[in-house]
């Protein structure tokens, strides 16, 4: 299988992929750089509406982390992390979106920790319905150890949500630490801590990551404005014989 896709590598005109990283991968497999083309997944911005921090209710604020439940997204160090925070300040809770074969565990974790009052699990929600979740929420957490994209940053950013994040091939290419959200070290949940106390304390910070988040999303991942011009022009480049297009 491998031999094969080496072969349709070096007989295409042009290979688009969804972010630097996996360039890399491909020009290591001496595949000619002119040939890649890097071109994101986007978004619906009309379907990711967004809501300003004010438009909120702010009496609890709430965290949420979306995900399948495997151990490579990192939920247990948000539990960990959240545990830190109540210390601090109690009024606030963490959502979790998804299944998968941790749920259990982390349900333990979160009773051991006595994190009950404070964390839901809300399960599986269908995708045309995960808008919702994001609306109401505060910041959008994610501690995941590996990562290929993440376009949950882009379904939270549209919301108009900050993020806070571990350092991951995803969320290198999209979250820009210090702009719209924070980047934190893999398994350091005292990190996120950290940043989680901060952005509490500092509300402003919430309400003006989360409407440049919105604004990096409009500007760089609109489906119909940025990512499907840049297929066209593409296709265009390719259908008139222009080969290389990317030098």
């Amino acid at each position: 299988l491998m031999s094969k896709v080496n072969k349709y590598e070096e007989n295409a005109d042009t290979i688009i992929v969804i972010n630097e990283y996996t360039r890399n991968l491909l020009i290591g497999r001496n595949i000619l750089p002119k040939k890649i083309i890097v071109v994101s997944p986007g978004i619906d911005t009309k379907k990711f509406e967004y809501v300003p921090y004010e438009q909120k209710a702010t009496s609890v604020l709430e965290l949420i982390t979306v995900g399948t439940l495997i151990k490579r997204k990192g939920v247990d160090l948000i539990i960990k992390a959240v545990s830190e925070v109540v210390k601090e300040n109690k009024n606030i809770r963490l959502r979790v979106i998804g299944n998968g074969p941790q749920m259990e565990s982390l349900k333990r974790l979160t009773a051991e920790l006595k994190l009950n009052n404070h964390i839901t699990y809300q399960g599986y929600v269908p995708n045309e319905e995960i808008q919702e979740c994001y609306k109401r929420a505060h910041i959008f957490l994610n501690m995941s150890r590996s990562e290929s994209w993440g376009q949950m940053y882009l379904e939270a950013m549209a919301c108009g949500l900050p993020i806070i994040s571990s350092r991951n091939s995803g969320s290198i290419e999209i979250v820009k630490d210090g702009k719209f959200g924070y980047l934190v070290e893999q398994e350091d949940y005292n990190s996120l801590a950290g940043k989680i106390v901060y952005m509490i304390q500092h509300k402003d910070v919430i309400e003006e990551f989360g409407r440049k988040a919105r604004t990096e999303v409009e500007d760089n991942y609109d489906w119909k404005t940025s990512i499907v011009p840049e297929y066209l022009k593409i296709y265009q480049a390719l259908s008139t014989g222009y080969v290389g297009i990317h030098e």
